[in-house]
């Protein structure tokens, strides 16, 4: 009998627990669906990061281009958008520099002598005009909309 009666409770328990566990509603502003391309001299840029930052108080929205330069935005999840507003853009494609290359090892050791271990650390280059990655700078801007298709073409210059 106990076992029986363990045996509904827990049955019930899971019931409940599995009940909860239903898509609550999402809290926090309404988000709009948004997608773009990033072009660089007419040609796709791929693993680019575009931020959309909001030009009054918000959330930012981010996403990273694909192969062919595509983007989808996301704010608080992936695929979600951005929030309706007015926003500026910036984009950025970090890429390591190449280590340091010495003839042999005394030539790397009388290097790292003089100029200390942080002149063999990686760097990181932004591989793209450092305009388009300052909001003020960069030149991007665009509005999102709710109730309509927001897609953004943005054409990079590399002079």
């Amino acid at each position: 009998m106990r076992r029986r009666c363990f045996l509904v409770s827990l049955a019930a328990g899971i019931a409940i627990g599995v009940a909860g566990c239903g898509s609550a509603p999402k809290e926090g502003p309404e988000t709009v669906k948004v997608t773009g391309t990033v072009t660089l001299d007419g040609e796709p840029l791929a693993g680019a990061y575009v931020t959309f930052s909001p030009k009054t108080a918000g959330p930012p929205a981010f996403g990273e281009t694909d192969g062919q330069g595509r983007f989808s935005l996301q704010t608080f999840e992936p695929g979600d958008g951005a929030i309706a507003g007015k926003y500026l853009i910036t984009v950025t494609k970090m890429a390591s520099q190449r280590t340091m290359e010495f003839e042999d090892e005394a030539a790397k050791e009388e290097y790292l002598r003089q100029h200390g271990d942080q002149a063999s650390q990686p760097k990181f280059v932004n591989e793209i005009p450092d305009k388009y990655s300052n909001r003020k700078t960069s030149g991007l801007t665009t509005e999102i909309s709710m109730g309509t298709k927001n897609h953004v073409e943005l054409e990079l210059k590399s002079k």
